[in-house]
């Protein structure tokens, strides 16, 4: 063996001999000098009119995030319009005497106040304004010394739905306008000082579907594939446990499809509260759920409500799901009210006390929906189109809860509900409401309590006046 490794030693030797020598390769000898572009970071900004893009030229466009302060929007490239935004926002504070320059009395501590600064865009991306607005620190203020009354008077958007259809029933023309500064037009009873604001000197003294395309894109959902149904019926969410997952862009999730289920879309309203259960301390498991609510919303955008002149009856629909899984004590109450063809009212929240069956907790949600019943005949009775107010057809599926409502003798068996039944009970001698029965399938309120198929879900939307947007 050792003499075959030999031979075959000597033949690589005699080989390579053989080979011809190739010359090294030729390489220039200029010295090369690295060519300067300036500073590390270059960047280059164009203010211009965003137009739409067509066929010939692509645009690219750097968009700044809004300032954080005063310094941030009076030294970025948008100074200009932050100035004026600024100034617009200062003119109207002077120009309804919000306040008084004076100097401060001893004994008393000022208010800080800060800035707020918002670009406004439009459904195409483009820029339609910039929004200053300048408040208080609040959280630096002490109940029975600076404020004693925290209530907003802002119209409930269940009124501004109720004359959306009131004027469809009766072909009326709605003119749509907006009160700049409101806020500023009240009087205050209290004394109270603040800080002068930065950039204010005396001489010597902020469309539904661009909505969900902002929300989808934010979290960065715009690539997900669509889904039929907001909820999973087969899901069953359980507490966490553990460590929570992401709790902040989850919440920030849940307060952004809230904000769009109270205003438009009923669909999602049992997603959305079944869903914020989990705000504290989400897992995984509770993060798909969301995401799947955020795959419906991408391939239902174009839903939105609409209202017609028929039927010009005011209705209303309940419901309840019991407890049906060890992890939920309590069960969920679910109602929407219909005039016009669309929903004007609805909910959909866990109950508050726990129902010892399903007719207990039927009951509890035909309470609760009793309760919005004579608040909106009330609203709709002050409108003086409407004529005269007849009792609210309210539509339940469990004719053993009617049957209770509508059974006017005390039995003690049902001391727990004794006070729900005496309201149901003055309701109904009132006038305010009729009870009907419904099965559960034209139930409108059912979508309200549990995860349903997607035949379900399309026509219970349909019902609610929930259409694409031609």
């Amino acid at each position: 063996m050792h003499d075959s490794l030999a031979e075959t030693s000597n033949n690589l030797d005699t080989s390579s001999s053989s080979i011809t020598t190739i010359d090294e390769i030729r390489r220039s000898k200029r010295q090369r000098i690295e060519r300067s572009f300036g500073p590390d970071f270059l960047t280059a900004f164009i203010v211009q009119d965003l137009d739409r893009i067509n066929d010939h030229v692509v645009s690219a466009y750097l968009v700044e995030e809004d300032p954080k302060t005063y310094v941030e929007a009076i030294t970025s490239i948008d100074s200009g319009f932050w100035k004026e935004a600024i100034k617009n926002e200062l003119d109207s504070i002077m120009t309804n005497h919000t306040w008084d320059l004076v100097d401060l009395p001893i004994g008393s501590k000022p208010i800080k106040c800060k800035w707020i600064f918002k670009k406004k865009i439009k459904p195409d991306g483009s820029i339609d304004k910039f929004k200053a607005r300048l408040v208080v620190v609040g959280y630096t203020q002490k109940e029975g010394i600076d404020y004693f009354d925290t209530y907003s008077p802002v119209t409930k958007i269940a009124t501004i739905r109720t004359l959306v259809a009131i004027s469809a029933i009766n072909g009326l023309m709605i003119h749509q306008m907006d009160v700049k500064t409101a806020f500023l037009n009240g009087d205050l009873e209290e004394e109270i000082y603040m800080e002068q604001p930065e950039g204010f000197i005396v001489p010597g003294l902020e469309r539904k579907s661009h909505y969900i395309e902002k929300i989808l894109k934010k979290f960065g959902c715009h690539d997900e594939i669509p889904v039929r149904t907001p909820y999973d019926p087969s899901a069953c969410l359980k507490k966490n446990k553990g460590d929570s997952v992401s709790q902040a862009d989850y919440a920030k999730i849940i307060g952004s499809v809230m904000f769009l289920m109270n205003y438009t879309r009923p669909d999602i309203a049992y997603a959305v509260s079944r869903l914020s259960r989990y705000t504290h301390n989400p897992n995984k498991d509770h993060w798909d759920a969301l995401r799947r609510l955020l795959r419906y919303l991408k391939g239902t955008m174009n839903l939105c409500l609409h209202f017609n002149k028929y039927p010009a009856v005011l209705e209303g629909f309940c419901d309840a799901n019991w407890v049906t899984d060890n992890d939920e004590v309590s069960s969920t109450s679910g109602y929407v009210f219909t005039l016009g063809g669309g929903a004007i009212s609805w909910k959909s929240a866990k109950q508050t006390c726990i129902a010892r069956s399903t007719m207990e907790s039927e009951f509890i949600a035909l309470e609760l929906a009793g309760q919005e019943a004579e608040w909106l005949r009330n609203l709709v009775g002050d409108v003086p189109l409407w004529g005269s107010s007849v009792p609210v057809s309210l539509h339940c599926d469990s004719q053993a809860a009617i049957g209770i409502a509508k059974n006017y003798a005390y039995n003690g068996k049902r001391r727990h509900i004794r006070i729900r039944h005496g309201a149901v009970k003055e309701l109904l001698k009132g006038g305010i409401i009729s009870l009907e029965y419904v099965r559960s399938e034209r139930n409108l309120a059912d979508p309200l309590t549990k995860g349903l198929t997607r035949r379900i879900i399309l026509e219970t939307s349909r019902a609610m006046g929930l259409k694409p947007l031609e």
